[in-house]
């Protein structure tokens, strides 16, 4: 199952951040294409965490080395986890 964390809640329909299937009591992983900073994700983990869901990790798909790994493990206590480094894509 997959589900989608907004910013903010919208302000039609059922007016939540987390869209999709209940996650209430589920183990779940926060996913982001890549990272730079952390907050976007540490924002969803809020957002998933107040939806009454347990996250196990976070995973991006490339990390780009500015810190955000640390951000989450220390903000979020969870571990991070990156299919590509910058590094690995040749990007500078």
């Amino acid at each position: 199952d997959a589900f989608v964390v907004r910013k903010a809640a919208k302000a039609h329909g059922m007016q939540r951040r987390v869209e999709g299937p209940e996650i209430k009591g589920r183990r779940v992983l926060v996913v982001e294409d890549t990272s730079t900073t952390g907050g976007s994700p540490l924002a969803a983990v809020e957002a998933v965490r107040e939806a009454g869901a347990e996250v196990v990790a976070v995973a991006t798909i490339v990390d780009r080395a500015t810190g955000a790994a640390e951000k989450i493990q220390e903000g979020a206590g969870v571990p991070y986890l990156f299919a590509f480094s910058k590094d690995e894509l040749g990007l500078d």
